[in-house]
């Protein structure tokens, strides 16, 4: 009896050493085997800047008349005055488009006496045109012509009103997105890095990644804007475990 005495604590101790190291050794297991739930979730950005290479653009003729057929004279007159001094200027005229004419009749409403009575006022036959320059590279030349062109029609009493050039690029949009997707992953994986190195901590699997908006590229893939220089950028969020 004595011997059942001493053997039953030291059973009980066995025991209780036997539990702690299988419940050690289970949670072992299961830490590796269960995804860590510490997640750092990071953004990468990238950003190019783009020198457009090619620009349109329009001048707007508009002429406002008494009489219809003296307005689509005078819009005739300043289209020739205006492609004359496009020409001149050293712009080739393989690269200008005109358009046609297009004309409405111009009303003015006005309200009179006690009863405000409503009565519409002639105000001349509008005709417009555009003349278009779809393409063209020589951008220096078109800066030097779009700088001085208002002033000088103006003196010579041109109707012709020119718009601002649009710059555009013919470049492989499909290939600029990937380049930068690869930049701006680079990106969040450096900034995850560092924040994992300042909490004593690594960087493990990749958990999430999504694609953010492309800024600087149009819907239907083309790239413009109304300066030289343009700005595209890639944003992408990324979800990496910590260990």
């Amino acid at each position: 009896m004595k011997e059942n005495k001493i053997s039953l604590p030291v059973f009980g101790l066995f025991i209780g050493v036997s539990l702690i190291v299988s419940t050690y050794l289970l949670a072992t297991i299961l830490k590796d085997a269960i995804p860590s739930n510490q997640v750092v979730k990071v953004r990468g950005v990238a950003n190019e800047i783009l020198e457009l290479k090619h620009a349109s653009w329009d001048i707007n003729i508009k002429v406002l008349e008494d009489e219809l057929e003296k307005a689509y004279f005078k819009a005739s007159k300043a289209t020739e005055e205006v492609l004359k001094y496009l020409q001149d200027s050293g712009i080739s005229k393989d690269v200008i488009e005109v358009s046609g004419f297009s004309q409405r009749r111009v009303t003015r409403t006005v309200y009179e006496g006690k009863n405000n009575n409503r009565r519409e006022i002639f105000m001349g036959h509008e005709v417009k045109r555009k003349i278009i320059m779809a393409k063209t590279s020589d951008l220096d030349l078109l800066g030097r012509i779009y700088k001085k062109f208002s002033g000088d029609l103006q003196r010579r009493k041109v109707p012709a009103s020119p718009q601002a050039p649009y710059f555009f690029s013919d470049i492989d949009t499909a290939k600029l997105k990937k380049r930068l997707l690869e930049k701006a992953s680079k990106n969040a994986f450096m900034r995850a890095k560092i924040i994992a190195e300042n909490s004593e901590s690594q960087i493990g699997a990749l958990r999430a990644a999504r694609q953010g908006d492309f800024t600087g590229i149009s819907y239907n893939g083309k790239i413009g804007s109304s300066s030289r220089l343009h700005r595209v950028t890639s944003l992408v969020t990324i979800d990496y475990s910590l260990k």
